[in-house]
C-alpha cells in the first residue's frame, strides 16, 4: 500500500478544496475502498482517462459505474444520481430552460446530449410566445422516420397545447453534420406540422462541441 504524500489528492483536498484536484484525482478517490487506497488508484485513473472522454460521465450505466468504481446495486445507483444532480446542478447555472429565441439555446440548455453513446430524439414544446412549456425525450436509439412518428410528437403537442416545436437530437460520433435521413425527418414532420398547425420551428442536432441548426441550413 502506497501512503499518501504531502502533495496527494486528499492532503490537497483538505488544503485547497474539491476543485484544485485534476480529473485523475477525482477518479482515484471514487474508486478507492478508503484514504489509504487513493494513491494506489491513481495509476489505473490516469489509464481510464486515456481511453474515456471525460464527458461520458454524464450518460454513465449501471455497468459503467461498476467499471469505474466497483459499485453495484444500490451503491452504483446513488452514484448515478450523484452524478446527475451534478450535471443538472451545472445546467442550473445558465438559467431555466423557459424560453426559446435561437438554436444556441437548445445546445445550451440540452447540452446533457453532447456525450450520449445512442441517438436521442427529443422535442422542445412551445407556447405562442416560444414559451419553453416542456422538453421531452421521445425516442431512444438510430433515429429515422419509421421510429420518430408524428403521434407521439404531436399528440404530445396537443396534450400540452403547444403552438410549435423544435426538433433536437444527438450524434454519438461528434459530428453534428445532417444524415439524409435527419433531413427526411425534418421535412416530414414540418408537412404533417403545417397541417396539424403545430409550426416546426427547426431542427437542430447535437454533436460534441457543436450544433448544426436545419433552419440555418436551409432546410426548412
Amino acid at each position: 500500500m502506497i501512503r499518501e504524500t504531502d502533495d496527494g489528492p486528499l492532503i490537497r483536498l483538505a488544503r485547497l478544496g474539491i476543485t484544485s484536484l485534476g480529473a485523475a484525482d477525482l477518479v482515484a478517490i471514487v474508486r478507492a475502498a478508503s484514504a489509504d487506497d487513493v494513491q494506489d488508484e491513481r495509476e489505473f485513473a490516469r489509464e481510464w482517462l486515456r481511453t474515456h472522454r471525460l464527458g461520458q460521465l454524464r450518460t454513465m450505466s449501471p455497468a459503467d459505474m461498476k467499471e469505474l468504481a466497483g459499485l453495484e446495486g444500490h451503491e452504483a445507483t446513488r452514484a448515478l444520481a450523484l452524478l446527475e444532480l451534478g450535471r443538472r446542478a451545472g445546467a442550473a447555472a445558465h438559467g431555466e430552460f423557459t424560453q426559446y429565441e435561437k438554436a444556441d439555446d437548445v445546445f445550451r440548455h440540452m447540452g446533457f446530449l453532447r456525450e450520449a453513446r445512442q441517438e436521442q430524439f427529443w422535442v422542445v414544446f412551445l407556447n405562442a410566445k416560444n414559451g419553453v412549456l416542456a422538453y421531452k425525450e421521445i425516442h431512444r436509439g438510430t433515429v429515422n422516420m419509421s421510429v420518430v412518428g408524428p403521434r407521439e410528437v404531436f399528440g404530445e403537442a396537443y396534450r400540452l397545447g403547444a403552438v410549435a416545436i423544435v426538433a433536437v437530437h444527438n450524434h454519438p460520433s461528434g459530428d453534428p453534420t445532417p444524415s439524409p435521413e435527419d433531413i427526411e425527418i425534418t421535412h416530414k414532420l414540418a408537412e404533417i406540422g403545417e397541417l396539424l398547425e403545430v409550426a416546426l420551428l427547426d431542427h437542430v442536432i447535437i454533436g460534441h462541441h457543436r450544433s448544426v441548426s436545419l433552419k440555418a441550413m436551409g432546410v426548412l
